[in-house]
């Protein structure tokens, strides 16, 4: 059942970013503002903590219900 929340989620999320964009480039561009290209960033709880325990020892403890991909942002 977990699985199938995670799979619905990543698909949510790729709808989403794929109407958006699409809504994005039929009304033009109105602001001054114009970008060649998004970066889709995430972040991987385990691997962040895992970065952060090579300068403080010890200190990398992910909950399990946290150890999931985070969207972290279109920037």
């Amino acid at each position: 059942m977990r699985l199938i929340g995670r799979v619905s989620f990543t698909f949510v999320a790729f709808v989403w970013v794929v109407v958006d964009s699409v809504n994005a480039i039929s009304h033009g561009s109105d602001n001054s503002s114009q970008f060649d290209y998004f970066t889709f960033t995430q972040m991987y709880p385990t691997d962040v903590c895992l970065m952060d325990n090579d300068w403080r020892n010890g200190s990398c403890l992910v909950p399990q219900q946290s150890a999931l991909w985070t969207i972290h942002g279109l920037w």
